[in-house]
């Protein structure tokens, strides 16, 4: 925790030139930028607008919170750029987290290995197509006041920064031989004999599994001859996730993560509390005045909610849903419903319906790393109701305002894929998720769902 916040990133160019490590920093990203012709220096032309360009600092860390370097980055004003004059398509490509956590239940249960890698300056890979000019960085000195930079490279902050860098990426994949997955385009299979190559891409992070390492390490060889990489050997610190292996699988702790976010909200002297909220709290109902900044509050308690009618001012339902890997939780999540539900039973139904298309979702995500789910899946509910109604053909009132999604879940109950069943409300792991819930229940479930209290271990 000291060497997390004993060091302070420069808020601006005056006050990092100040500084020798980020006045070094700064000198290795420009040279990075000229070595990979990123631009050249041109008068601008008549009738061109040039947007202006700045410096982000960040400082670096290893799993266990030590500096691993300082980082300064030369950042365009994307926000400038004029659609389809500078830029046409955007988007950014990023593997999910659930495709993440089901990739290493697989690895786990066959053995496989899997390993990281890092792009050095992921953006300056894509070549851009359209017109685009840039200020000078500030620090950077040439002769005339007209001069500007014509970007030949996909900077960052770029709108068609993403695409164009992850369009190189994956001719590079596919040029190798792997197929990109329908079910998530940020996964790459590759399937030669009886190897099954895979990589899971998050913009410049790349994650790699085979049961062969052989196959690995020259898979890494080729990617190192088409990009600059960084190899980070085996998976150990991805996305603020800190991994850590044995024989018995993998254990995923956010330790870090958390505490950056405590950090940032002046609370890392508080004391611990046993849940997250205290039991039968209802936000809205009290008089306060909102928060100033709500987005940092709602980083902090992973929402809580209620089921039937749980907001207060809308009165609209939560969806709570938890999805379990064989005994390892792969997806969560608490969502407000769109529409307003008559019933408690209404609500339910809702929420399984919901939760049937994420199942689907996940099952043919699961096809991707060859294990083929042949039993029906279960989908456990704590309303004996809207249990009823999905293996009931026979439609009343009761339904006839959710009649799309009983259509929806009873389709997949006829065909095999989906079965029901009843559990009772205090076994129901998605509960937390949906209540504030007492000490107790909170950490019985919390079990349930494979959540430890500890630090993982090196």
């Amino acid at each position: 925790m000291a060497a997390v916040t004993a060091n302070d990133e420069p808020k601006n160019y005056g006050e990092a030139v100040k500084i020798k490590v980020w006045v070094d920093a700064m000198v290795k990203e420009i040279d990075a930028l000229e070595i990979n012709d990123t631009w050249e220096i041109v008068d601008l032309p008549p009738g061109k607008m040039a947007i202006g360009c700045n410096w982000i600092y960040k400082l670096k860390f290893n799993s266990d919170g030590t500096i691993e370097r300082h980082k300064a980055r030369l950042v365009s004003l994307g926000n400038r750029q004029t659609e389809d004059v500078d830029y046409d398509e955007t988007f950014a490509h990023v593997v999910k987290m659930t495709t993440i956590r089901m990739f290493l239940k697989v690895a786990a249960a066959k053995q496989w290995v899997v390993h990281q890698m890092d792009v050095n300056n992921v953006f300056l890979h894509g070549d851009l197509e359209e017109e685009v000019y840039m200020r000078l960085p500030p620090g950077f000195k040439s002769a005339g006041s007209n001069k500007v930079c014509k970007l030949k490279k996909a900077l960052y902050g770029l709108k068609q920064a993403p695409r164009c860098w992850f369009s190189k990426l994956t001719a590079a994949l596919c040029g190798y031989g792997f197929k990109q997955s329908h079910s998530n385009s940020s996964l790459f299979m590759l399937t030669r004999g009886a190897s099954r190559l895979y990589v899971l891409v998050y913009v410049d992070d790349l994650i790699i599994g085979d049961d062969d390492a052989e196959a690995v390490d020259r898979f890494k060889g080729y990617l190192g001859e088409c990009f600059h990489m960084k190899d980070l050997g085996l998976l150990k610190y991805f996305l603020g996730i800190e991994v850590a292996r044995s024989d018995k699988g993998f254990y995923l702790s956010q330790r870090k993560y958390v505490l950056d976010i405590i950090n940032e909200c002046g609370l890392l002297g508080g004391r611990t509390v046993t849940t997250p909220i205290e039991e039968h709290h209802q936000l809205l109902r009290r008089g306060d005045d909102y928060y100033e900044d709500p987005e940092r509050y709602r980083r902090l308690i992973a929402y809580c909610d209620s089921d039937y009618a749980a907001c207060p001012v809308t009165r609209r339902s939560l969806t709570g849903f938890a999805e379990m890997l064989g005994d390892s939780p792969i997806n969560w999540k608490t969502k407000k419903q769109r529409v307003v539900s008559r019933s408690s039973t209404e609500a339910e139904y809702r929420s399984m319906a919901d939760t049937t298309n994420e199942l689907k979702w996940d099952r043919e995500l699961l096809s991707c790393f060859g294990v083929q789910q042949t039993e029906p899946m279960r989908l456990y509910c704590d309303n004996q109701s809207a249990l009823y109604i999905a293996n009931n053909p026979v439609f009343h009132e009761r339904t006839k305002n959710v009649e799309t999604d009983c259509y929806y879940v009873r389709d997949e109950i006829q065909n095999g894929s989906l079965q029901t069943a009843k559990i009772h409300t205090s076994e129901q792991p998605a509960d937390i998720f949906t209540k504030a819930l007492g000490s107790s229940l909170f950490m019985y479930l919390s079990r349930k769902l494979g959540i430890c209290d500890l630090h993982a271990p090196t």
